[in-house]
């Protein structure tokens, strides 16, 4: 979404992470992007797989992406 006054965009791309374990992942993400829990909406893309014995193994696959803050209501 662009804003029309600056012309700038007004959303920001999530950014996609992996790890042995969707909590793995999702830490990853919240360091990487230097978030808390609280200021990230987070999107569970695959909750990965062990596998048997290994085999067919999957990693587990996150999108992070910050919230943006509402401004002011308008009456």
């Amino acid at each position: 979404m662009t804003d029309t006054i600056s012309g700038q965009s007004t959303e920001v791309d999530p950014v996609e992470f992996v790890g042995s374990s969707v909590e793995e992942a999702v830490e990853t993400g919240l360091r990487e992007l230097g978030l808390a829990s609280d200021e990230a909406v987070v999107e569970i893309l695959d909750r990965g797989s062990r596998g048997f014995l290994g085999i067919g193994s999957r990693t587990a696959r996150v999108q992070v992406l910050p919230k943006i803050p509402l401004g002011p209501a308008v009456r």
